[in-house]
C-alpha cells in the first residue's frame, strides 16, 4: 500500500518533461488564443484553461459590455457637445463622426484593458506565492506596467494570502505543500496544465488553486478537477479534495471553496475537451465540387 511519503510520478512518467510551451497561439478553428504543451514525444496537448475557454461565460460578456458603456458614458459626459455655444467647441462639427468612431473603438477596448491589468496582477500574485512556498526570491514580471491602484491590489492580495497561510499552513490544518506550479498532464485525455499547489494534511491529498479576480465561477471547480484527474493518472495516488481559494484584492481576507464532487465536475471538463477537439477536427466541410 502506498503512503503519502512516496507521492510522486510513476516511473514511466518520472523522466518526461515539458519540452516546449507555446502561449497565445491564435486558432482559426476556435477563434481564440490557445496555449499548448509538448511533453516528451507525446502529441501536443492544450492547456486546461484553453479547453475551458470553450465554455461561454455570460457574466464576463455582460461585464465587458457594461465596461464599454461606462467608458462611453464617462467620456461623452466630459465632451463639449454641439449644444454648447459655437465658440466653446474644442473641435469643428465635421470631426464628430470621427470622434464617435474613435469612442467606439476605445469603448470596445475598455473591458479587455481592465482584464489585462487584472491578468498581470494575478500572474505576479501567483508567482510571488509560488516563490514564498518554495522559499525562493521572486522578481515581479509586470511591476513596470502597474499603476498605484494595481500595486495596492497586488499588496492586498498578498496580505490575503498570508492570512490564509497563517491559518492553514502555520496553524490549523498545517497543510504541507508537495508540488507547487508542477506541470501535469493526462496521458489518457491529452491535456496539460500547472495546478498552483498539491498539498496534504497528513492523511489526504488536496489540489488547490488561487484566484484573484472579481468573483468565483463554476468553471474554477471544473479546472481543479482536471488537474486532479491528471495527477491521479500520473501518480496513482487518489485526490481527496479540490479547493479554490479566492484572495481578495480590495480588502484583507479570503474565501475557500470546495468542489462538491470533483469526479462529477471532471465530466464537464471532458465535455469541454470534446468541443475543443471537435472544433479543431472540423465540423463542416464544403459541399462545392
Amino acid at each position: 500500500m502506498q503512503t503519502l511519503s512516496e507521492f510522486g510520478f510513476k516511473p514511466e512518467y518520472a523522466e518526461l518533461a515539458v519540452t516546449h510551451r507555446a502561449d497565445d497561439v491564435w486558432s482559426g478553428d476556435t477563434q481564440m488564443f490557445e496555449r499548448w504543451y509538448q511533453i516528451g514525444d507525446m502529441p501536443s496537448m492544450p492547456s486546461v484553461t484553453t479547453v475551458l475557454d470553450m465554455i461561454g461565460k455570460p457574466g464576463l460578456r455582460d461585464w465587458k459590455m457594461n465596461k464599454a458603456w461606462e467608458h462611453a458614458y464617462n467620456v461623452a459626459m466630459a465632451e463639449p457637445w454641439p449644444q454648447c455655444p459655437e465658440e466653446e467647441l474644442k473641435r469643428p462639427k465635421t470631426s464628430w463622426r470621427a470622434r464617435l468612431d474613435a469612442l467606439k473603438r476605445e469603448s470596445k477596448a475598455a473591458g479587455p484593458t481592465l482584464l489585462d491589468r487584472a491578468r498581470k496582477i494575478g500572474e505576479d500574485v501567483h508567482g510571488a506565492i509560488a516563490a514564498e512556498l518554495l522559499n525562493q526570491p521572486y522578481t515581479m514580471q509586470h511591476i513596470d506596467d502597474f499603476n498605484d491602484e494595481d500595486r495596492d491590489q497586488f499588496d492586498m492580495a498578498m496580505q490575503s494570502f498570508y492570512a490564509w497561510m497563517a491559518e492553514h499552513i502555520k496553524s490549523g490544518e498545517r497543510l504541507q505543500p508537495l508540488w507547487t506550479e508542477q506541470t501535469i498532464w493526462s496521458p489518457e485525455h491529452l491535456y496539460a496544465g500547472s495546478p498552483d499547489v498539491v498539498c496534504t494534511d497528513g492523511s489526504k491529498l488536496i489540489v488547490l488553486d488561487w484566484k484573484t479576480g472579481a468573483g468565483v465561477y463554476p468553471e474554477y471547480g471544473v479546472q481543479v478537477s482536471a488537474y486532479a484527474n491528471g495527477i491521479q493518472e500520473l501518480t496513482g495516488f487518489p485526490i481527496d479534495e479540490c479547493r479554490v481559494v479566492h484572495l481578495s484584492k480590495k480588502e484583507l481576507g479570503y474565501k475557500e471553496y470546495l468542489t462538491k464532487d470533483w469526479s462529477q465536475a471532471f465530466k464537464s471538463f471532458k465535455a469541454s475537451l470534446h468541443l475543443f477537439n471537435a472544433w479543431h477536427d472540423g465540423i463542416l466541410t464544403s459541399n462545392n465540387s
